[in-house]
Order: structure tokens, then C-alpha cells, then sequence
């Protein structure tokens, strides 16, 4: 072996162990170990940038924007309401999970889907008193079984896919690992469904919550028309047993109705009323039409960007003093206020009529600059923003879904083409239609 070839280990070996140890970013490192191969003379100029121009990276790119796209639409929590729905068990949940995923990896990247699919199944174990640990192990390995059953599923096969036209052999069809893949994958959800809950452990689900058992709130909440909750019982919309959060009351046409039995029926328009921790609000905000009510009990119109924020009032603010309403949020802050909680306890009653004081923690719906436009201002002691906050344009799932499906079908209908030996431009499957989709996913 030359010098080159111990170069080439020596920089694998770095960037090995700068990733151990996180010395940074994994892909900043591997980057840097790129160019330190292109500086040292082992690798050409066209070698070291001839993988970004790979249409297989082009695709694992064009993947991710669209997976990114039904994450921020919220299709995936659509997607995932309803497969969960009527599950109460870990069997009847791990059913609902791993085919479906199984099903979606094969034509989404896997990684994505994962990363997509965490939240919403540690949400739903976390709301019925589940072990969440014991679904990600379950969601992992389902997304990799599924995604052998096609070229596009994870991005190993479509770097193999790549690596395959430049060596001037056929080009891999869209389903032609599907007679391997397939068995393969029937077999590991048996398996995950039957012997894996066996062997996982059922480790004792660390309190996520304990940091906010100090700020608690008093949040409102209202039934739209498309909301999936309505038509529900309590029990059956997982409001039961929400962690950190418990349903008060229900206002509906003017009459309250507390305590809330778990077979009482949800209606469309029915105003519900949360006490709780700051995480498990959030995670209700982001159902389809259950809107958050402001200090004018309004619903809070969704914005796009919007986001939570949690802001202090110092004891300088012109806001002491002024109750919620007369302290023009919207026009002050570009803001508008969900909840407040004051010296370890909430604070009862209609926003609009809290009078503000000192030391107050305001929970907020904010544009995306309020952090940047107000972290220093005297009006607060201290801003924070609430972690994966943003608000879900619901109104574009179906864009996005539908986006994701020409998508697949252009590229079958192009491998049907090529089996036919039809003419048609050699780089389009792999560069047109991700590019194309990226567009369509942009512009909307």
C-alpha cells in the first residue's frame, strides 16, 4: 500500500474519532476529511466534487425537502392519528406502527421517516401512559425492512443505484429489489410484532416534564370543523392521561361542564380548557383545527413561522400594571398571548383580564423575529423559545401528499419506458423529477 492508501485510513480514522468524541457537526467533519483527501493530492478535482453531481445524491436531496415538506404540512400527524386511532395497548399501537411505516419507507428515504415519526409516536405512548422507548426500536426497524423493497427507499440502495450507471451497467428499476426485499421484510415485522416485545427492555420513561412542573398553565383551546378530536370521547382522543396536562372543563354553549368524565362525546365548537405544563400544550396545538384561544378568547389566527415563546416581565416593563388585553400584544410584540403563570402556580380567570405583574412568565404565539427583536429589551427579564413550536400549515397536507404521489408515479411510469426501450433523456428519472418535485414543494 502506498502513501496515499495510509493517508486515506488516517483521515477515515479521524473523522472517526472526531465523531466519537463530537468534536463538531458529522457533516462538517466529513467534509473536512473530503478536503483534506482534494489538498493532499489523494483525490483529483473531478473526484472529490464528482459526488454532488451523482443523481443519486440528487435524489436522497430531493427526498429530504419532500419528507421536510409533510413534516411542516403536518401529513405525517394526519397520517399518524389515524393509524393509531382506537390503539390503547402497546400490541394494538406496535400493529398500527410497523406496517405502515414499513409501507411509506419503501417510497420515502427511511431517515427521514424516522426522524419524522419520532415525535408523534413518543406523543402518543407518552398520552397513554406508555414506554415510548419500547416504539422506536419497533419505528427504526420497520423503516428499514420497508425500504428494501425499492431503489428509492434508503440511501444506500440509491448510492449502489449511482455507483451502478457510472459503471455502464442497467440502470436498478424502481421495484426490481422488491422479489428479495419483500419476504425479507414480511418476515422482520412478524418478528418485530412477536418476539420483539419480549426482548426489549422496559426502561423506566425519564419525567421530560420535570423541568416545567414549576411553570404551569392555563391554556384554552376550541374544536374547528376539521378537527379529528371532534366527534370523540375523551378517552378515545388520548386527553385522558396527558402527561403533565389535564383537561378542566369544557364550555360548550355556555354551559361548563367540570370534571370531564372519559366518555364524555367532543363536539365542534366545544372550548376546552387545559392546566399543565408548556410541552404537552404544544404538542395539542399541532392537531388538525385545535386552535388556541387568545386574550380576546378568539382563536389565534395561524401564521405562517409563528412559534412558541416564553417570555419574563421585568419589574422596568410598561407592561405592569396593565392587564393582557390593554397591553396590545398584537401591536406591541407582533404577538399574542396563550397563557400566564405567576409564582409557581396558574393564573385562573380570562386572559384578557389578567393584570400583569412582575415576574409574570407569558406564554406566547409569536412571528419568527421576536426572539431577535426583543431578547435584550428592558420589557423582559428573559426570553426563550419553546422547542419545536412551529405551527403546522395543515391547509397544504394535501399538496404535499399529492406532490410526493406524481412524484412516485412519474418515476414508475418512466421505468415502464425504459423496460420498453422507449427513448427519453438518460438523466431525467434521477434529476427531473426530484428537481421537479423540489420546485412544486418550494413554490408552494
Amino acid at each position: 500500500m502506498g502513501l496515499d492508501g495510509w493517508i486515506t485510513l488516517l483521515v477515515v480514522a479521524l473523522c472517526l474519532l472526531a465523531m466519537v468524541r463530537e468534536m463538531g457537526p458529522p457533516d462538517v467533519i466529513m467534509m473536512g476529511g473530503l478536503l483534506t483527501l482534494a489538498v493532499t493530492g489523494v483525490l483529483s478535482p473531478v473526484e472529490t466534487f464528482s459526488g454532488f453531481s451523482n443523481p443519486a445524491m440528487a435524489a436522497v436531496g430531493a427526498l429530504f425537502v419532500v419528507s421536510a415538506a409533510l413534516r411542516e404540512t403536518g401529513a405525517l400527524d394526519l397520517v399518524a392519528g389515524r393509524l393509531f386511532r382506537g390503539a390503547r395497548d402497546e400490541r394494538s399501537g406496535l400493529v398500527r406502527l410497523c406496517a405502515p411505516v414499513a409501507f411509506f419507507s419503501a417510497f420515502l428515504n427511511n431517515a427521514p421517516i424516522v426522524a419524522m415519526m419520532t415525535p408523534t409516536v413518543s406523543a402518543w405512548a407518552s398520552r397513554h401512559r406508555l414506554t415510548p422507548s419500547r416504539f422506536l426500536i419497533p419505528l427504526s426497524y420497520s423503516s428499514i425492512l420497508g425500504s428494501l423493497a425499492t431503489v428509492i427507499g434508503t440511501s444506500t440502495i440509491l448510492t449502489v443505484s449511482g455507483l451502478v450507471q457510472q459503471a455502464g451497467m442497467p440502470e436498478l428499476g424502481f421495484f426490481e429489489l422488491a422479489p428479495a426485499g419483500i419476504p425479507i421484510a414480511l418476515f422482520g415485522l412478524a418478528y418485530l410484532l412477536v418476539v420483539a416485545p419480549r426482548l426489549l427492555p422496559n426502561r423506566a420513561d425519564t419525567d421530560e416534564y420535570v423541568g416545567d412542573h414549576f411553570r404551569e398553565y392555563t391554556a384554552a383551546m376550541l374544536i374547528g370543523a376539521e378537527c379529528p378530536l371532534a366527534g370523540q370521547s375523551i378517552s378515545e382522543a388520548g386527553l385522558r392521561n396527558l402527561p403533565g396536562l389535564y383537561l378542566v372543563e369544557i364550555n360548550r354553549g355556555g354551559r361548563t361542564m367540570t370534571p370531564v368524565g372519559p366518555d364524555e362525546v367532543l363536539f365542534e365548537g366545544d372550548r376546552l380548557v387545559f392546566a399543565g405544563v408548556v410541552t404537552t400544550i404544544v404538542e395539542l396545538a399541532k392537531i388538525r383545527d385545535l386552535r388556541l384561544l387568545g386574550e380576546e378568547d378568539q382563536p389565534v389566527a395561524a401564521r405562517r413561522n409563528a412559534r412558541m415563546v416564553e417570555a419574563v416581565i421585568s419589574r422596568s416593563s410598561p407592561l405592569v400594571g396593565r392587564s393582557v388585553r390593554g397591553a396590545a400584544f398584537r401591536t406591541a410584540y407582533d404577538a399574542a398571548v396563550i397563557a400566564v403563570h405567576r409564582n409557581g402556580e396558574r393564573v385562573p380567570g380570562k386572559i384578557g383580564d389578567i393584570e400583569l405583574r412582575p415576574g409574570d412568565t407569558l406564554l406566547l404565539q409569536a412571528a419568527r423575529g421576536f426572539m431577535r427583536a426583543h431578547r435584550h429589551s428592558p420589557d423582559f427579564f428573559l426570553t426563550s423559545e419553546v422547542r419545536e413550536s412551529e405551527t403546522r400549515r395543515h391547509e397544504k397536507a394535501g399538496l404535499a401528499l399529492g406532490i410526493l404521489i406524481v412524484a412516485i408515479g412519474a418515476k414508475l411510469k418512466i421505468d415502464q419506458f425504459r423496460s420498453r426501450q422507449l427513448v427519453y433523456p438518460k438523466k431525467f428519472p434521477a434529476v427531473g423529477v426530484n428537481t421537479f418535485s423540489v420546485y412544486l414543494i418550494s413554490s408552494a
